[in-house]
């Protein structure tokens, strides 16, 4: 049976900062699958590509989806204090549990 895929959510490091989202062993796909979700699911509108970065505007706030080597992180800008990143998580976790992303993991055959 195979395992299913979820993010991670980590607490605010201080009282400037809101949750941080990560999705581990995943690239590209996985960010703009993530951002489409934000903008179809939230009403979110994506006003621009930052370098390995997109800004993503909810309610006011600007939330950050950004890529690295093998991780995408979701979080909002500093003094930017939103609980929207913990419930995009929580449902975003809820689409990944289902397998129906799996294709989208680095490795995944």
């Amino acid at each position: 049976m195979p395992i299913s895929h979820k993010g991670i959510l980590r607490p605010p490091m201080s009282e400037h900062d809101s949750s941080m989202y990560t999705i581990e062993h995943v690239g590209k796909a996985m960010q703009e699958r993530l951002v489409d979700f934000i903008v179809a699911e939230f009403g979110g509108s994506r006003p621009e590509e930052r370098g390995d970065a997109i800004a993503v505007a909810l309610d006011d706030v600007e939330l950050s989806v950004a890529r690295r080597e093998h991780y995408v992180s979701l979080s909002s800008g500093f003094m930017q204090i939103t609980d929207r990143v913990d419930e995009i998580a929580a449902r975003f976790d809820t689409l990944l549990v289902t397998g129906g992303l799996d294709a989208l993991f680095l490795g995944a055959d």
